[in-house]
């Protein structure tokens, strides 16, 4: 965006009042980005949005304090800052800060990340979410916390709609109600059917009404159902 003022171009930074003003920018897609203030960079052709931010683009809403918008329309790229949060289709995700990439419709959580759909909450440190395939990759201290089980994991790639998803690095599966558990570098999770499985040569981790622990450790895979 420019600026005109008699005949002359100003890339310059434009501060408008402190009132209530709705900047927005309305793409074919139904884009809606809105703030009670905004701070334009015509040099950069940067949008700042202050107080009361939200975007509403095709399912997703987001929702913080601060965010800046770059690029162009149909191709915009915003970021996020101060009290992030996202929701999409009955998943709710907040964090510390975030991005929103238009054209390959993809968004990011880093800080504090905590994910909740129908099924039970995910904690992380980030999360990239693609929105086309509904496909979450975490990274991070990934704690998957379901009713009956617990899935930890140094990151994750999750498929939503299946409620499937592939564990990679110090991976733990706790059952709660066995009181058990089973540890491995690699394995796979099936929340929505509930079964699990650890790869290779994981270690069953068994604890008796004693609190005593006894290590059984498989040699290909271990198998779960009933989770």
């Amino acid at each position: 965006m420019h600026i005109r003022i008699l005949g002359t171009w100003l890339p310059l930074l434009v501060l408008l009042p402190p009132v209530t003003l709705w900047a927005q920018e309305t793409a074919p897609e139904s884009w809606d980005l809105t703030g009670k203030r905004v701070q334009i960079d015509t040099a950069r052709n940067v949008f700042t949005f202050i107080d009361s931010v939200v975007l509403n683009y095709q399912e997703i809403t987001v929702r913080c304090n601060r965010a800046e918008r770059h690029g162009a329309s149909e191709n915009y790229f915003v970021y996020f800052y101060e009290d992030v949060r996202i929701h999409d289709r009955g998943v709710s995700m907040t964090g510390d800060e975030g991005e929103f990439a238009q054209r390959p419709n993809w968004a990011e959580l880093r800080g504090n990340v905590v994910i909740r759909d129908s099924t039970g909450t995910i904690h992380a440190d980030r999360v990239r979410y693609y929105r086309d395939e509904r496909l979450l990759w975490l990274w991070g201290h990934v704690d998957f916390q379901d009713k009956t089980t617990q899935v930890l994991a140094d990151s994750v790639q999750y498929q939503q709609e299946s409620g499937r998803g592939e564990a990679f690095g110090n991976v733990v599966i706790i059952d709660r109600e066995r009181d058990s558990e089973a540890r491995g570098s690699h394995g796979f999770y099936e929340r929505t059917a509930g079964e699990a499985w650890l790869d290779p040569r994981p270690t069953l981790v068994l604890r008796g009404d004693d609190g005593q622990e006894t290590r059984v450790a498989a040699d290909e895979q271990l198998r779960f159902s009933g989770l």
